[in-house]
């Protein structure tokens, strides 16, 4: 039971999220109230309260969604309205996006881990271009079953648009001899349509005194009267050096499919291309704007570098053509060239981003802008004019001073992603690390020779950072992984131990062709020979995983291994009524394989076909050669395999969704150690179906050779059972119910009065008449765990000098320690011995209450 302390503690230390908790009436919610949440999810909501990065948790079957402060930026005007509401409400445009991998965690209990990945959202109003790096991670409830999912969420919506912006401004670096200047740049900008839509270039005429189309996207092709529907707002941008926003732009273009969006491009932005409040421009571009991007302040830096970048490559291009034709206006480009020049350095000034000119084969600092003195660590004023490597020292030895002279020398752009650079930001010698996204292009003077270098740099020490995370949480899964492996061998091997003597002794018992204990010694033996291939299993699986299988090879026909193989399955063949047909050449068909592994792949294949087809089936197993190879296919008209569930198979633990499956039981290990082995031997193995009721096809391919288990029986002794002197009255609740039925037998046979119940519900119903002085319960119940149970019999007057045992699988402290809490004065790990039980039962009966850690039992647990 939860206390209100500790609820009160989540709501008063969760902030304005805590407070938000408190304040919502969850009854009307499928979480129902506050307080009779699981501890679980209350663990869960008080770990991501203490997140500083966003972080939601979806809960139970409507995904019932609570986030933490930092998620609020993406709820956006969401927040605080579908706190508490189910995520398909809250998300109805991105939620069939996500279900599917929220589907992997909830059916599979699978982790997925999504990079970089768009999706559309609508926080303000209209569907939103964003991108997103987030985990699915699978969250259990107190009975230990996948309940809800944990998504820590980072937006990396900033690193993706500045990438794509980078390198559109990077295609925009003019090209030394281009022709046409203003078609090389909207070719580029094409390239960029979520961005950039459409574009168009107007250059000014000076022979005619006009400004006229010059270049446009091809997208624009269609309408033929765009430029002159455009141009008004082009004129007011060029006569006013300044930006002109035109919001009707479907007014004037039309119903024209020119984005990459459904919808199209509502506004657009013209910008002169010349130097801003110069009075001189060379003409205008047109930036159709995305409508499903915020223009921030952003936004507008991109396209006015843009429109630096076209400006400087149009006036490239003139000025060559000016050279060209009249050596005397090399003045005028001059003169042009610098006035290009002022207008880019007024442009980085502005920009939101790190921006240097460097010139020289010393990279003297002809310009820096303060984004770059910040991360520097040095003054603008103290740095102009001198060498880089003067100014920052400890660059000296990193990789930047070897590719500025490559650039220097070849002329040849450099783009560096995600490098890291030390600086000492603080001048105490301390070097911080700071990883770039960085271009370094050549800068040309007017006769073409590379004098200098553009560096555009982007801060991304965060997303790295962040996804070194993300690589460290992988890495820590991987061990954990490797840890259940181990677990499952350790776990395999030892419940191998006491599986031989029990079954040893049962047929013993057997010999004595003795009626007394028929039925129990049948229902014991069904169970551990149950059991036992369970454990087979997980000891082949466990052998794979680490690589532990050794193979005994020899010269094998697949004749000999086959009829191995249909002896061990004829049981379950001839108890299914199936019709089989062998048709595999008598010799012929040699391998080079082990042979008790080669057989125990057919008899897999075969099991598996005699469960998954109906009683009187049909089931082929045929060989031939092919070429090099040996084929062996195992054919049956059984209920077949879905399309969906086809490429599965072969996984672990994959079993399907057919109704008959659960009847035969398995751990879904056989088909995978079919793979596994048929892999060891050098082949391959495929599954055919049509689909369901279309029946299956297993096809094994090995190379062609060129040129069972037996458990040691131990003798077991029988206890005495010497009848109890008491008639007390013991309920029995377990889900098992051959091990309830078991118990009731034994203690009836002691002279106890006994019932079995196999749920909680059923239990109480039972108790309401039977009256129990001793309650037996096992703490994994279906419906109402044991926990619930105790605290029913506890509130209850009717029940309350019914003295509680806990029987459970479970034999950690905590497990004891929570027993205890809830009332149970004894706490028995399964199997328990009669006679444990016994002292157990006579022990509470007679109120002599002892501590939870008394009566327990080692042994694994056959039980669940």
């Amino acid at each position: 039971m939860k206390t209100n302390s500790s609820l009160d503690a989540l709501v008063s230390r969760g902030g304005e999220i805590g407070a938000l908790i408190g304040a919502t009436d969850w009854s009307k919610t499928p979480l129902g109230p506050l307080e009779s949440w699981p501890r679980s999810l209350l663990n869960y909501v008080a770990m991501i309260l203490e997140l500083p990065s966003p972080a939601i948790i979806f809960w139970g079957p409507g995904q019932t969604q609570i986030y933490n402060e930092g998620y609020t930026s993406i709820m956006g005007p969401r927040h605080p309205r579908y706190f508490g509401a189910p995520a398909s409400e809250c998300w109805p445009d991105t939620y069939p996006i996500i279900y599917p991998w929220m589907a992997k965690v909830l059916e599979r209990g699978e982790r997925v881990t999504v990079e970089k990945t768009q999706i559309t959202v609508t926080r303000y109003g209209f569907s939103e271009e964003a991108w997103f790096t987030f985990t699915l991670s699978p969250l259990r409830n107190d009975a230990g079953e996948i309940a809800g999912i944990l998504q820590p969420v980072v937006e990396v919506t900033g690193s993706v648009l500045s990438e794509r912006r980078a390198d559109t401004l990077r295609a925009l670096v003019p090209v030394p001899g281009s022709v046409d200047a203003a078609a090389d740049a909207v070719n580029s900008m094409s390239a960029n349509r979520n961005d950039i839509p459409f574009s168009l270039v107007y250059l000014w005429d000076e022979s005619r005194k006009t400004l006229e189309p010059a270049a446009q996207t091809r997208n624009l092709d269609a309408c033929e009267t765009a430029p002159a529907r455009l141009l008004p707002a082009a004129r007011r941008a060029f006569e006013f050096h300044g930006p002109v926003e035109v919001d009707n732009v479907e007014e004037l273009l039309g119903d024209m499919d020119i984005g990459p969006w459904p919808e199209p491009p509502r506004s657009a932005v013209v910008l002169p291309l010349g130097q801003p409040h110069s009075g001189y421009s060379r003409g205008a571009v047109v930036f159709g704007l995305s409508p499903r991007l915020h223009f921030d302040d952003r936004y507008r830096s991109f396209l006015e570098l843009s429109a630096g970048q076209i400006a400087r490559a149009t006036a490239q291009a003139q000025n060559a053509r000016e050279r060209a034709e009249l050596l005397e206006r090399e003045q005028a480009a001059r003169k042009e060239a610098e006035l290009q020049k002022q207008h880019l350095v007024s442009l980085f000034t502005q920009a939101p981003t790190p921006i240097v000119v460097l010139r020289g084969p010393d990279h003297v600092i002809e310009f820096v802008n303060q984004h770059t003195c910040r991360i520097w660590g040095r003054e603008q004023e103290k740095i102009i004019d001198r060498p880089l490597f003067e100014v920052l020292p400890e660059l000296r030895g990193q990789v930047f001073e070897d590719l500025l002279n490559n650039v220097l020398e070849t002329g040849e752009t450099h783009i560096g992603r995600e490098t890291l650079a030390k600086f000492d930001s603080h001048g105490d010698g301390t070097l911080e690390d700071v990883y770039l996204n960085f271009v370094y292009a050549p800068l040309r003077n007017v006769g073409g020779e590379v004098d200098g270098i553009l560096v555009i740099a982007f801060n991304v020490t965060e997303e790295v950072r962040a996804r070194e995370e993300m690589d460290r949480l992988r890495a820590e899964a991987e061990i954990a992984s490797r840890a259940k492996d181990e677990f499952l061998a350790m776990l395999g091997h030892e419940l191998r131990n006491p599986l031989a003597p029990i079954l040893t002794a049962l047929q013993l018992l057997a010999l004595k062709a003795d009626d007394v204990g028929a039925r129990e010694r049948s229902i014991i033996e069904r169970q551990v020979r149950h059991l036992i291939a369970l454990v087979d299993d997980l000891l082949d699986v466990s052998r794979i995983s680490r690589g532990k299988i050794e193979l005994d090879n020899e010269l094998v026909e697949l004749a000999e291994v086959t009829a191995t193989a249909i002896e061990t399955s004829s049981p379950l063949l001839e108890e299914r009524q199936h019709a089989l047909v062998v048709d595999v050449p008598k010799d012929g068909l040699a391998v080079c394989g082990d042979r008790r592994r080669l057989a125990q792949i057919i008899s897999n294949l075969l099991s598996n076909a005699a469960k998954f087809t109906p009683s009187q089936g049909r089931i082929t197993i045929a060989g031939r050669r092919d070429g090099d190879a040996v084929v062996l296919t195992v054919e049956d008209n059984g209920v077949g395999i879905g399309a969906d569930i086809l490429p599965h198979v072969f996984d672990r633990f994959s079993q399907g969704q057919q109704p008959i499956e659960r009847s035969h039981g398995g751990l879904g290990l056989g088909l995978s150690i079919v793979k596994s082995l048929v892999g060891a031997h050098g082949g391959s193995v495929e599954a055919r179906s049509p689909g369901k009721g279309g029946g299956t096809s297993m096809i094994v391919r090995l190379p062609r050779a060129q040129g069972d288990f037996a458990t040691a029986a131990e003798q077991t002794r029988a206890p005495g059972h010497p009848a109890a002197d008491k008639r007390l009255r013991v309920l029995i609740v377990d889900d098992n119910a051959d091990a309830a039925q078991l118990l009731v037998d034994a203690l009836t046979t002691f002279g106890y009065e006994a019932r079995p119940a196999h749920d909680g519900p059923s239990a109480l119903r039972v108790a309401g008449d039977f009256h129990p002085e001793v309650a037996v319960v096992d703490l994994g119940l279906p419906v109402m765990d044991g926990f619930e149970l105790a605290r029913r019999f506890n509130i209850d007057p009717v029940f309350r000098r019914t003295r509680l045992i806990a029987l459970t699988g479970y034999g950690q402290e905590a497990d004891r320690a929570r027993s205890a809490a809830a009332g149970f004065e004894r706490h028995l790990v399964k199997p328990v011995t009669v006679e444990s039980l016994r002292s157990a039962i006579d022990g509470v009966a007679g109120y002599a209450p002892k501590s939870a850690a008394d009566a327990t039992v080692s042994y694994p647990d056959v039980s669940e």
